[in-house]
């Protein structure tokens, strides 16, 4: 079937079919209606299928890695424009990716799998506010002699580097001051680099 074919079959189906946004999303895509699906490529076929799922006009709509085969400016454009325009218009979007980067500027809440198991759900903007990477000039005491806890401790140089997934100002500087602490350097992490924290490498196809 060609990619018109296609829509015209699903439309058929959807009582709340999109064609004007299914035009649209496939001129974007660059995909000519006359193509057949079969010889397609296989970034086109997920830009067809992707849009296929969007003119159903959803109320809920579940992307398994959206991205995978697709080129850069394809994955700007999925995240950029139809996620984001989806999510202005109320629609509900559920994605699992191993693209971090791309979904942090978009996504109102966050979940890490570790094994096949859920270990972190948690708004984003939160998350990220108690994430912090810590290094220091010299080995430090426990970093629970201030209220914080780390994730990871490991050396850096003649000091140290910690993550820190309770951070908090005031606990810092009482760790500063029970620890004597005078040459340390904070910074906020990326999701992908919480991601690697909190997942603790690659065991059970974390996610």
């Amino acid at each position: 079937m060609s990619v018109a074919a296609l829509a015209r079959f699903c439309a058929q189906l959807y009582s709340r079919w999109d064609q004007d946004g299914f035009d649209a999303r496939m001129r974007a895509f660059g995909v000519p209606l006359a193509s057949r699906f079969g010889s397609l490529s296989k970034g086109q076929k997920k830009e067809v299928s992707l849009a296929l799922a969007l003119a159903m006009s959803p109320d809920l709509v579940i992307l398994d890695d959206p991205t995978l085969g697709l080129d850069v400016v394809a994955r700007k454009s999925l995240f950029e424009e139809i996620i984001a325009e989806l999510a202005d218009r109320g629609t509900t979007v559920f994605v699992t990716t191993h693209d971090l980067g791309g979904v942090e500027m978009l996504a109102d809440r966050v979940g890490m799998m570790k094994g096949g198991k859920l270990v972190l759900d948690e708004e984003v903007e939160a998350l990220k506010s108690r994430f912090r990477r810590v290094r220091l000039a010299a080995q430090p005491v426990a970093l629970e002699a201030g209220g914080l806890g780390a994730t990871a401790v490991r050396s850096w140089g003649s000091g140290a580097e910690a993550i820190v997934s309770n951070y908090d100002d005031l606990a810092f500087e009482r760790f500063r001051n029970a620890s004597g602490t005078t040459a340390a350097e904070v910074t906020p992490m990326s999701l992908e680099e919480i991601f690697v924290a909190v997942a603790g490498g690659n065991e059970g196809g974390a996610r």
